[in-house]
């Protein structure tokens, strides 16, 4: 019996020990996003608006992205194979309308300014929103009826539409609803969606519409000359945790003072986070951290800086003589539009 005993738990430790290694051993074969294609030679298509439309989306298993041969890939995480699940009829017009978003099993997609959906394989595409019930929307307004970005809040789906006003399709009466106008970043938080609009921060009732100006103040004109007003930039949900960026001082064209990162509070007392080191109307993030550009302060180029809002590290790098801008940030890698102008982005490794 004694022998039996000492068996089994033997038996137990070893299948312990080998499971912990079999983990090891699976978490170090863990490939870096870098390294999953050689991602400067992709093409990727430029997006003229990253925070609605990103040029590249991913779930657990793929990696969705247009190239500019007007292809839709799919890159399989497991294996690193491409495959182009579409090739689309090229718009002589549109070098910029791209932009996709990802929900459950469907890729949604822009094309023509006009919102599609297929499956992972390219099949079973559906026409979304079409240009007619775009301009029946648009109809008697001065909003653009272009599809500019889509994503999903708690299975909802919401459109960018003629660039600044955000829009709520029911899948059910194929009826298009308007939430906000004048939205520069915006994100959803909770219940609300929250949007910035120059000098005011807004949040929008999902369920109710009802808008209610939670910092700064109603933007004028004159507000533009006075020396201490707040600017708002960019808002972000974060894990969870809504985060927005501020200045305060002269207007952005007049080169406007650093930016602040704050934590937003429901009671008012927002957290002060991070001190930039220059104005943030152009900041990109990912998981906890955020990027932005600046320049070196003894030397003439740019610089990447990186802060990580979970361990509160800055991280500085020097950037490609190339660059001109940010556009999105995607686990270790930056792309960022070259001054070439080109219409595609490139890319830079950042680990």
């Amino acid at each position: 019996m004694e022998k039996l005993k000492v068996s089994i738990i033997f038996i137990i430790t070893l299948t312990f020990v080998c499971g912990l290694f079999a983990a090891c051993q699976n978490k170090s074969k863990q490939v870096r996003f870098s390294d999953l294609v050689d991602w400067n030679k992709e093409k990727i298509a430029e997006s003229g608006y990253p925070e609605w439309a990103p040029a590249l989306v991913q779930n657990k298993t793929y990696v969705f992205y247009q190239n500019s041969d007007w292809e839709i890939i799919r890159v399989d995480k497991n294996n690193h194979k491409k495959t182009i699940i579409k090739k689309l009829t090229k718009l002589r017009d549109s070098p910029y309308d791209v932009g996709m978003t990802l929900l459950n099993n469907r890729l949604y997609y822009i094309y023509d300014s006009c919102l599609y959906q297929c499956d992972f394989n390219g099949d079973n595409e559906t026409q979304i929103i079409s240009k007619q019930k775009l301009q029946q929307f648009t109809k008697n307004t001065n909003i653009q009826d272009t599809v500019n970005g889509v994503k999903f809040y708690k299975n909802e789906m919401y459109l960018i539409i003629g660039c600044d006003v955000l829009v709520k399709f029911n899948f059910n009466t194929k009826e298009l609803q308007t939430v906000a106008k004048e939205v520069g970043s915006g994100t959803f938080y909770k219940d609300d969606f929250y949007y910035v609009d120059y000098t005011a921060l807004y949040k929008v009732n999902l369920e109710t519409l009802k808008r209610t100006l939670v910092r700064g103040q109603k933007y004028s004109k004159k507000l533009l000359k006075i020396k201490d007003t707040v600017y708002y930039q960019t808002i972000m949900n974060i894990k969870g945790k809504l985060y927005y960026t501020r200045s305060q001082g002269k207007w952005a064209s007049e080169g406007g003072a650093p930016s602040k990162v704050y934590l937003y509070q429901d009671s008012g007392n927002d957290i002060k986070k991070y001190n930039a080191s220059t104005d943030l109307h152009n900041l990109v993030y990912d998981g906890g951290k955020i990027a932005y550009y600046d320049t070196h302060p003894k030397e003439i180029k740019l610089i990447l800086v990186i802060y990580d809002l979970d361990t509160g590290k800055e991280r500085k790098i020097d950037l490609p003589k190339d660059f001109s801008q940010v556009e999105q940030l995607v686990d270790d890698i930056l792309l960022y539009r070259s001054d070439k102008g080109q219409l595609t982005y490139s890319v830079f490794k950042i680990s």
